[in-house]
């Protein structure tokens, strides 16, 4: 569009940034979930939301 990737324009960059940083937030939560378990802790609390907010960040992503 316009002779210059997509991702240049404003309208497009920013939505993508905030899906990208969303998608990194669940990931990390995911993490944070499995290094819970791994040492044998509690992360009932921890792997509920990660799963909530890779859902919301991917719906939100497509």
């Amino acid at each position: 569009m316009f002779g210059r990737p997509i991702g240049q324009n404003q309208g497009v960059a920013h939505p993508l940034a905030r899906a990208w940083a969303n998608l990194e937030a669940a990931d990390l939560m995911v993490f944070k979930a499995a290094t819970l378990y791994d040492a044998g802790e509690p992360c009932g609390i921890e792997a509920n939301a990660a799963k909530y907010l890779a859902a919301e960040a991917a719906h939100d992503a497509c």
